[in-house]
């Protein structure tokens, strides 16, 4: 017959081997629970670098953009000078297609610039 104190023992080493096993699952929930950590954080990462690399596409793009809009509206206004300036002289073309010597086309082209520019200073 065992002893009281024999009992006692085995079930303490029971107990101990019960809490070591415990223990060892606890270190592995451990273990999973910091790789998975470890996952997270790095597709984080991967998720703020690409939002940053997408960010600055679109900046570049919306710069490209200015870019263009600026060259179009300079170009928009330089066609329209050249409009206005082709409508000025297009009352002196028709009088020199019409026979006219180059001098007379040259007195009517002058007098039409001093015509126009005298109705433009005019408000």
């Amino acid at each position: 017959m065992e002893t009281y104190a024999a009992k006692g023992f085995a079930a303490k080493e029971e107990k101990i081997l019960e809490l070591m096993e415990k223990n060892l699952e606890l270190e592995k929930q451990v273990l999973e629970l910091e790789e998975s950590g470890k996952a997270k954080d790095e597709l984080i990462r991967a998720r703020t670098e690409a939002v940053s690399l997408m960010s600055a596409d679109l900046s570049a793009r919306g710069k490209t953009t200015l870019d263009e809009l600026e060259e179009t509206k300079i170009q928009v206004k330089e066609q329209a000078a050249r409009f206005r300036r082709s409508e000025l002289f297009a009352p002196m073309r028709t009088y020199c297609t019409h026979g006219l010597y180059n001098v007379l086309c040259t007195r009517c082209v002058m007098s039409s610039v001093k015509r126009a520019k005298t109705k433009r200073a005019l408000p």
